[in-house]
């Protein structure tokens, strides 16, 4: 009888595991879809809702949320490719958009690079280099002052 009990628990216990391995995402329609193989390659990554190796399904907050903004998305996606005169000024304004927003991140990054590396130079640490042959080489005064210079007008500039 115990090991009827302890079979029954070890194939209980393995089923379950099978269930995890399940995939949830939303598809285009706003249909939840239960699947054991992983979403097509045009459902983003933000409708997926639980993966074979995630145990915690997504809160229903989240879900629900995700799916008001895609519809709100595909709604102003529609609307603004409705208005756009032709298709190629709206292929040239993405790509205005796009490029913008690269600008905006890449200025980003610099102002944070920036402002780290005036912190290390202020603190009087020893900073050094390698030369082309491989070598180490530490910064001296003169140097370390023109780079705090060159690092406070990229901070000007990028912030």
């Amino acid at each position: 009888m115990k090991t009827l009990y302890s079979s029954l628990f070890l194939s209980l216990a393995l089923v379950s595991g099978t269930c995890y391995a399940q995939w949830l995402w939303v598809d285009a329609n706003g249909t939840k879809v239960y699947s054991d193989q992983p979403p097509p390659s045009n459902i983003p990554d933000k409708n997926v809702l639980k993966k074979p190796n995630s145990f915690a399904p997504a809160p229903l907050e989240q879900t629900q949320s995700a799916l008001a903004t895609d519809k709100k998305e595909t709604k102003n996606a529609s609307t603004a490719a409705s208005s756009a005169t032709s298709s190629a000024d709206a292929k040239l304004l993405e790509a205005q958009k796009a490029q913008a927003e690269k600008q905006k991140i890449a200025k980003a990054d610099r102002c944070k690079n920036a402002k780290k590396d005036l912190v290390a130079l202020n603190s009087g640490i020893r900073i050094s280099s390698f030369n082309d042959k491989g070598e180490r080489e530490f910064m001296d005064d003169k140097k370390r002052s023109e780079e705090i210079k060159a690092k406070q007008k990229t901070i000007e500039a990028d912030c």
